[in-house]
């Protein structure tokens, strides 16, 4: 395989298994629960719902967390290490869903990371994460008032909520 196709195809799988982890924080609370321990830590006011600057908050942790250098841009390099290190800390603790997202993941994690490397320069800058996640919590938000409960959280997380807008 070439091997720059093989370095992008790490990379995202790194941001994929960034976006399960979320995924799986939400959906181990339940149906109806909204994200349990995910939802707590975006909600920072405590008010019951995430509003975008609070959601910006730990965009920006997560960020820093990926782009190891410090020059603004998470590169396939800093993806695929951050993989090997979620990869570790999974199977250190027994659990399977590690192992099987690596199998056959890849192509989903290539469509994860091409979404949030919006220009195509195969690297993603801070503006990039911010919009891709904005989407994401935009379409969580069922009735458009800016703020996303647990029970829009949950209900999009189950499949029973609205589609992106």
């Amino acid at each position: 395989m070439n091997p720059v196709i093989k370095h992008s195809l790490v990379a995202l799988a790194a941001i994929g298994a960034m976006t399960a982890l979320a995924v799986a924080s939400v959906s181990a609370a339940g149906p109806g629960r909204g994200g349990g321990k995910f939802f707590e830590r975006l909600d920072s006011n405590g008010d019951g719902g995430i509003e975008r600057s609070e959601a910006e908050a730990a965009w920006s942790r997560a960020f820093d967390r990926m782009d190891a250098d410090g020059d603004g841009y998470v590169s396939q390099e800093e993806a695929d290490s951050l993989r090997q290190r979620w990869r570790d800390r999974r199977q250190q603790r027994g659990e399977r869903f590690g192992r099987q997202r690596a199998e056959g993941g890849g192509e989903r994690n290539g469509e994860a990371f091409a979404k949030n490397d919006s220009d195509g320069d195969g690297r993603i800058s801070r503006d990039e994460f911010y919009a891709s996640r904005a989407e994401r919590l935009s379409a969580m938000d069922a009735d458009g008032d800016g703020i996303v409960t647990r029970d829009e959280m949950g209900a999009r997380r189950s499949g029973r909520g609205p589609g992106p807008k």
